[in-house]
Order: C-alpha cells, then structure tokens, then sequence
C-alpha cells in the first residue's frame, strides 16, 4: 500500500489533508515538531540530520510538504524565520526524498508571490515579483524544487495557492474575524479595503492536492476566486444577511488579477462535484462551524 509522508502535520491544511487521504486506501504518516504519534514522526525539518534519523519507513512514494513559517501578518518583516522554516527546511525535505528514493514531492506553494505583478492575467509561466518576506521564501524554496528536478531528475510537483479557509482554521485569520464580525452584526473597519485577495476553499484544495498524486508534474495555480477585501466582506455580510455596518477606507475598486486554472480543471475529474462558489463555501463552513 502506498505510503505518503505530510508535512506540518499539526497545521490546519496537513491535519485535514491527511485524514482526506487515509478516506482514500493510503498509508498516510506525518511530521510534526509537537508530538509523536503512531502515524506520526516528531521531526525539525530544519534540522537535516534529525530527519534523516527519525524517519523509520522504509519505502516512502510521495511527500507532500505544507509546512512553513508564515508571519502575523504575513507581511511582517520575519526574512531570517522564513528562510530557517521555508527554504532550509525545504531543502532538506528534498535532499531526504533523493536519498530515500522518493517517486513524488508535492510542494505547497503561494500564489502571494505575484502581489506585486503588473499583468491582468496570470498563469503558471508568469514570472512571479515577490515583495513580502513570506513570498520570498517560498519562490526560492520553488526554485530549490526546480534545482532537484532538474539535477536529479526527481518528479516534483508545486502547487501556489490563495488564502485557505475552511473548518478548523485558525480563529485569528482574516476570513474567519469578517464572519464572526458579520454574524454577530458587529460595526468594524476594514484597512487596505482594495488589497486583493485570492481564495482557496479547503475541501478543494484537498481534493486538487488528491488529483496531483497522479498528475504530470509541474507548477500549478488554485483559487476559487479573487476579490478586494471591500468585495469579500460585503460578499460575507451578504450570505449570513448582516446588519454590521463596516467602514471601509475606499469605496473603489483596483483591477484585480486573475489567476488561470486550466492546468488544475485539466486533472480533475469532469464528474466530480466542480469547486464551490465564495458564496457555497462561506455558506457550508458557518454551518459546519456555527451550528
């Protein structure tokens, strides 16, 4: 039976995916910096040897690596955590799979790197121009990914995401606060009120994550849809019907960016249920979580 190693196993999207892919007939381990347990390696992927010496499986198909550093915010300056967590810890994730003889490394990447993109339309060629130290660490932990495909003929696969929402997110995240302050018909302010940003809806993320397994490798982009902050909030406020009065501190939208997925409906089958709608997916995790 085929075994899979996940990374950041304590972590909101790792804890989710795993027990997505055990539904499926895989051998599901993963690593955690917190505790061991039975289906679960307590390991610092930044430190190389500790990986090397904690992980006792002797054949290992694919690792799919979600762990990573990322600031509160996400634009705080943390370059030196980034690095340590992302591109170090990345670089040994590889150097274990080259070792060990690993078929695929799935590595989870962000489509936050293209904040800083001038294009209207971005695809899996658009050269990304990252501006945040987070963006940064995961670009070059990319082309780590890219060194080790090329250099040792590994299959590797990334996938950039947007910001992912779903049950079992963390209760500080952006989405999260909006809902919360919407159903309790609460008067808040919303800050950078165009700042775009682009959502992921967890259950097709894990489902997207399944299908690559399988798929040719590559680069691969995954966002459901991408709104200004004033659009998502007024998006939120409409589905749970709020009466919260919100201020936001422009009432004009930018252009927004949008993001290409043919690569992605390519490999998902046409006879399962298509990705949600912003609104079916806040809509679905208020009533998995609120009742």
């Amino acid at each position: 039976m085929e075994n899979i190693i996940v990374t950041g196993g304590a972590g909101f999207i790792a804890k989710s995916l795993i027990e997505h892919l055990e539904t499926t007939g895989r051998n599901v381990w993963s690593l955690s910096r917190s505790k061991a347990t039975e289906r679960t390696f307590q390991v610092d992927i930044t430190n190389a040897e500790e990986l090397t010496n904690s992980i006792n499986l002797s054949k290992i198909e694919t690792i799919i690596h979600v762990a990573a550093h990322i600031p509160q915010p996400e634009n705080k300056l943390d370059l030196e955590s980034c690095q340590s967590a992302n591109f170090n810890g990345t670089l040994n994730l590889l150097e274990f799979a080259r070792k060990k003889g690993v078929q695929k490394f799935i590595y989870i990447s962000s489509l936050s790197m293209f904040d800083n993109c001038n294009y209207d339309v971005i695809d899996e060629n658009t050269v990304p121009s990252p501006n945040t130290d987070y963006s940064i660490s995961k670009l070059s932990a990319e082309y780590l990914c890219r060194y080790y495909q090329h250099t040792y003929n590994m299959e590797v696969t990334i996938l950039r995401l947007g910001t992912i929402y779903g049950l079992g997110m963390n209760s500080t995240r952006l989405i999260n606060y909006f809902v919360e302050q919407c159903i309790n018909n609460e008067t808040f302010a919303v800050y950078k009120a165009n700042t775009q940003i682009n959502i992921s809806y967890l259950k097709d993320v894990l489902n997207v994550v399944e299908a690559l397994i399988s798929a040719e490798s590559g680069i691969y982009h995954f966002a459901n849809e991408s709104f200004s902050k004033r659009q998502l909030v007024l998006a939120i406020k409409k589905v749970v019907n709020s009466q919260s009065i919100i201020e936001f501190d422009t009432d004009q939208d930018s252009q927004l960016k949008k993001f290409t997925m043919s690569k992605v409906e390519a490999i998902i089958n046409k006879n399962s249920k298509p990705f949600y709608s912003f609104e079916d997916g806040i809509k679905e995790y208020i009533k998995e979580k609120f009742n």
